[in-house]
Order: C-alpha cells, then structure tokens, then sequence
C-alpha cells in the first residue's frame, strides 16, 4: 500500500491511501497510473473526493496526473474504484485557439502561442529550426491554429519542429533528443537471456545499388552497389534502388547508400530493473528514459537501442520494474492501444472477484481455520490477490501457517502477496503461498511499517476487507 494525494474540483487535499500502483512512463507520451483504492474508514473522506477532473498528486515525484477513467465494484460492505490517470498536461485539451499564425515561425513562438492564458510554462533546451506554415490565402498554406492547444502541440508542434518532450506538472521541456548516447551495453542471450524479445525482419535488407548525376543522354554519370557486412549472417537481400542527381562522386554515393540501407533487425527487449543494472560484466548500465546503448545481437551485430518505456510497480510484491528498450518504435497510437489494454486488465482482474462466503470456485479457494481454539475462514483469489478475512486482528496475529490449498488452486510457482484488515487502524498482512499448495503470513505490521508485535493496542471485531 501506498499514498498520493486527492485533489477535488475546489481544490481540497487529503492523503489517499492506495494499491497495486502501476507507473507507467514512455519516451515523448504522457505518463500513466493506474491504482486501486477502497473506501476504508481511515480512507473515506479522501475517496469521496475522486470526482470528475479529480487530480493526483505523487508525494515522491510530486507529478500531477488528471483522472481519466474510474471503474467501481462492490467488495463486501465496502467499495473499490480501479483509477487511470494521465499527466496534467492533457489540460491543454481544455483550451481551443481560435486564432490561427501563418509564415514562417520560431518553436518558441507557437509554445507562446498555445501556452498564453495558462497554467502551463516552458524550457527550450538547445536550436531548433524555424517552421513555415504557409502565407494566408495561398494554395500551399497551412495556418497554425484553430483547434484544441494540446492537439496543436501533439499533432503539430511535435512533428513540425522535430523535438521531443516531457512534461513535469504545468511545465513543458522541449529538446532536440532525450537521453545520452552510450548509456549501456547487453549482450543477446548472455546478458539478456531472460528478455522478452520482439524482432522484425521485414525491412532488413543487405545490399542496394544507387546512381548520381545522369549526362544529357538520361544515363548515370556515377554508379555503384553497396554491400553490407551483414550479409555475410543474413544474406544478399536487395533494397529498391537509390538516386540522387545531385552526386558527382562515388565516395559520396556510397555514403549516401549506406544511410540508406538498414541491415540489421528491429528488435525490442523487455527486462526488469535489477537484471539490466547487472548486465555488461558488472557495468553500471543507465536505464534513464531516452538513453541510448548497444546490443550484441545473437548473430554477432551491434545494434543501437533505446530505452523507451519504464514501467514502475511501486507496491507490488514480486514485481520488478521493467524497462523496454530497443530500436522498434510504436506510433502514438499503437501506444494508446497498450495504456488502453493496461487499464483493461486492471479492470477484468477486478470483476473477477467473487463473494467471501463462496466455497472453492475458479481460482478462488475458502480456508477454513480450525484449531480448536480458533475458527474462521479466509477466501482467496490467486488471480486478483482479493482476500477475505473473517478472524481478528488477535486470532490472525497467532497463526503462521493457515491452511493447504486444494488442487487445482495451488500456484504453479512461488506466490507471494499482501493484504489488508482493518478495523479502528489498517494493518497490512504479507503472506506467501508455497508451490505445495501450504498458504503462510510472513509478517503483519501497521502501515508504517511497525510490526504487529509491537502494537499493545487491542483490536476488536472481524474484518472482511479486500485487494
């Protein structure tokens, strides 16, 4: 469990007491959580203030996201709401220009441009090359303007002037590249064995031929053919032949045709945080979003990759952050697709939840504790981590070792997970299900992190409380 702050339309904060927060950060496109919350006594007053346009503030970071999507289910007695957010500067949206700018203009003045009247601020970091949109009135024209200030800068300004962005709170950085060249160094199945891998070899061609200046009869004054190196792993694979009547010299042709050629693969890697950090024997490899660094393919070629995407687990049990790096781009679209399904999924886990009075059914299993002394239940969902607990904070406090899960509920591998009870305070409760099917509370604490054993404060009543 963890905390950010709720910010309602009047500008109110409380502390929001969260789970399952998934952090997702990609290279020039807003950033994304996702997070569960629930109605708690100790969390009531700041779930009632997640409203429409509802802000959330990350204490860590101090990142500002807008509410984008709530999605509820009932949980026993209480109420869970799964939340996607995206980074403030989708405000933008809420700001049409009317007016429009013609002629040739500066990166500065189109920011100026859509940026006046407000919240936002901005930074120029390095020469950018100056846009023209076209005179008014003529044919080739195309104003700058008239439509939604962040479409103009995500549609236009993006592509128009070249540069790449990122954004923290109300202020816009804009450069020319982000990130370091020669940040990190892998190795393909030595080092990043453990990847998940995306190839694609439809573009890769090997060898091409080209031609210069043609003489007065149409026929090339300069021509030759290049063949990369790689085609000694690959093959000869022809690209489409290249021209440029403007070459007189075949050193230069050649140069051209090898910019031209791409003969390597477009691969993407996925990997988690602590394994890319321990790549390249022992090299402190930079994993910051935008850096770039070099593959050792599988088949003997260096391949500069790029670090794109970070995706952030902050309270998850057993989840490592995963950087995906590689020279294989998703368009925006094919981006929004994936934050899409991410939030999906975040939602389907949660629909699956089945009541807490329900014997064995799916993934869901009851144990019944039963010790002479002490007797309850608790019911399980491997698939979501829900957990019903009907035993005291005293009762649950003794037992170490609950129960067995029965096939076919038993995990396939280690499962390790938290939940939470709760009565006048929240306690978190860290418990592992071995591959045996034997399910064990590891440790049980307040959400400072102090352990049951020291909190001398008795605790009444059962708990019947979810995640």
């Amino acid at each position: 469990m963890t905390m950010l702050i709720v910010q309602d339309i009047q500008g109110h904060q409380e502390p929001l007491m969260v789970q399952n927060l998934h952090i997702t950060k990609q290279l020039n496109t807003l950033t994304q959580i996702d997070f569960n919350t629930v109605n708690t006594p100790d969390n009531e007053s700041a779930f009632e203030m997640i409203q429409p346009r509802s802000i959330f503030i990350d204490p860590i970071d101090n990142e500002i996201y807008r509410i984008s999507q709530k999605t509820g289910q009932e949980l026993g007695d209480l109420y869970q709401l799964q939340i996607t957010a995206l980074q403030v500067l989708t405000d933008l949206s809420d700001t049409y220009i009317k007016d429009v700018m013609y002629n040739t203009q500066s990166l500065d003045s189109v920011m100026s441009f859509i940026t006046k009247g407000t919240k936002f601020d901005y930074s120029l970091h390095g020469n950018f090359a100056n846009h023209d949109f076209g005179s008014k009135g003529s044919d080739g024209g195309s104003p700058f303007g008239n439509a939604l200030a962040y479409d103009l800068f995500i549609n236009s300004i993006v592509k128009d002037y070249n540069v790449e962005w990122s954004c923290h709170g109300y202020h816009i950085d804009l450069y020319n590249q982000i990130g370091s060249e020669n940040q990190f160094v892998c190795v393909d199945k030595d080092d990043v064995y453990a990847l998940q891998e995306t190839a694609d070899f439809t573009t890769l061609k090997t060898q091409i031929y080209g031609t210069g200046k043609t003489d007065d009869n149409g026929n090339p004054t300069v021509s030759t053919t290049y063949t990369s190196p790689n085609s000694k792993q690959f093959g000869i694979i022809e690209a489409n032949p290249y021209s440029d009547d403007r070459c007189t010299d075949v050193n230069t042709l050649t140069s051209e045709l090898k910019a031209q050629l791409q003969d390597y693969p477009l691969v993407q890697y996925q990997t988690n945080v602590n394994k890319f950090k321990e790549y390249a024997d022992g090299l402190s490899n930079n994993y910051e979003i935008g850096n770039y660094g070099i593959v050792r393919s599988r088949w003997g070629i260096d391949i500069t990759t790029r670090i794109s995407k970070l995706d952030i687990y902050r309270d998850t049990p057993g989840t490592a952050d995963v950087i995906t790096f590689g020279n294989l781009q998703l368009d925006p679209s094919q981006v929004m697709v994936q934050l899409e399904q991410a939030h999906n999924k975040l939602v389907n886990d949660v629909s699956s939840i089945v009541s807490g009075n329900e014997e064995s059914s799916g993934t869901t299993s009851t144990i019944k504790v039963d010790t002479g002394e002490l007797s309850g239940t608790i019911t399980i969902s491997l698939s979501s981590g829900i957990v019903y607990v009907d035993l005291s904070m005293q009762e649950l406090a003794s037992l170490r070792t609950l129960g067995t899960f029965d096939e076919p509920y038993r995990p396939k591998n280690l499962r390790t997970g938290n939940f939470i009870v709760s009565s006048d305070k929240n306690y978190i409760v860290n418990y592992v299900v071995q591959p045996d099917g034997e399910f064990n509370i590891l440790s049980i604490s307040d959400l400072s992190g102090t352990p049951i054993s020291e909190l001398m404060s008795p605790v009444n009543g059962n708990f019947n409380y979810l995640i």
